[in-house]
């Protein structure tokens, strides 16, 4: 098993298809916690808070580079 997959079954957020995460900041930062915790580089660049969006860079044991974001649903223009 690659550096990577055992990154993903550590994290509480990995499922069979993927990640399911509760949308919220506070998942953002766990998400970000955990890969510090198990070998990744958490907060690369600047956490970007605008409100009505926040994300952060990480990067996983291996180098790649993933952003961890959540955007408030209630931002989103209902199209109406």
């Amino acid at each position: 098993m690659g550096a990577v997959e055992a990154l993903v079954r550590k994290s509480p957020y990995a499922t069979p298809r993927g990640f399911a995460v509760e949308p919220s900041r506070e998942a953002v930062d766990a998400m970000t916690k955990a890969a510090s915790a198990n070998g990744g580089t958490a907060d690369i660049d600047s956490v970007q808070d605008l409100g009505f969006m926040y994300n952060c860079n990480l990067a996983d044991p291996d180098g790649h580079v993933w952003v961890a974001m959540w955007i408030n649903p209630a931002a989103i223009p209902s199209g109406k």
